[in-house]
């Protein structure tokens, strides 16, 4: 699902005018939460699941276009990890998932 077709889909389900405020709301949505990581903070979201930033150490990789070994720095990157809720909704049949699983 991209954040176009995701935009029409809320835009239709609740009460805002349009889809440019659904999409609107999604950018707000994920700024907010690019700025809570970017200084080190987990999101929770009830229901669905926690963004977590993890530091990835250092290691030593192979370029295979040049076949020479590099190494990759240490850097940060983001985990999510699904709450039981949606794990359980992952794991259903397809005609019995509803909410933020169903896709059409």
């Amino acid at each position: 699902m991209t954040k176009n077709e995701l935009a029409t889909l809320m835009s239709s389900r609740t009460k805002m005018q349009s889809k440019s405020d659904a999409l609107n709301s999604i950018e707000a949505f994920m700024e907010e939460v690019a700025s809570a990581l970017s200084q080190g903070e987990s999101v929770y979201l009830r229901g669905f699941g926690t963004f977590q930033v993890v530091r990835r150490e250092a290691k030593k990789a192979r370029d295979i276009t040049r076949n020479t070994e590099i190494v990759v720095p240490a850097h940060n990157t983001v985990k999510f990890v699904p709450c039981n809720t949606l794990k359980r909704k992952m794991n259903l049949p397809r005609t019995k998932r509803s909410g933020v699983c169903q896709r059409s």
